[in-house]
């Protein structure tokens, strides 16, 4: 992770929720939902979602392949205050692959998306996504 990434800063929010899109990336194409976990709250329903939806592909011998995910431009609502939330909001392009849910499953070929996604998250001793939605926060 980067160093600003560390920091309760506007820069450090902003480059922690790049990295966390990598980790989103990650954990899609090995099953490994370690460090996603790690930097998702309990409480952030969506970020669950994409940790279980994971979790039980690749336990299932299923798989995705060739699915970049890239940000592009970034709207950020900073609050300083430790413990408190701050928002990014964000247009992520997923490229086209493939996945299959299982291992007996037919490969399917996916579309490429991109999705404007909110994050909340939370600075205690470094940042924690807290929410995770498609559109405007809540």
């Amino acid at each position: 992770m980067p160093a600003v990434a560390n920091e309760n800063t506007p820069e450090g929010a902003a480059s922690f929720i790049a990295h966390y899109i990598g980790i989103l990336e990650f954990a899609s194409s090995t099953g490994d939902v370690v460090e996603l976990s790690r930097l998702s709250s309990e409480e952030c329903g969506g970020c669950s979602k994409y940790i279980s939806l994971y979790e039980k592909t690749y336990a299932e011998g299923g798989w995705f392949k060739d699915r970049a995910w890239r940000k592009s431009g970034s709207e950020l609502e900073f609050n300083p205050q430790e413990g408190s939330e701050s928002f990014v909001t964000t247009t992520v392009t997923i490229s086209a692959g493939t996945y299959a849910a299982t291992s007996s499953a037919e490969p399917v070929v996916g579309e490429k998306t991109v999705r404007k996604i909110s994050f909340g998250l939370r600075f205690q001793s470094g940042w924690q996504v807290t929410q995770l939605g498609l559109g405007e926060p809540q």
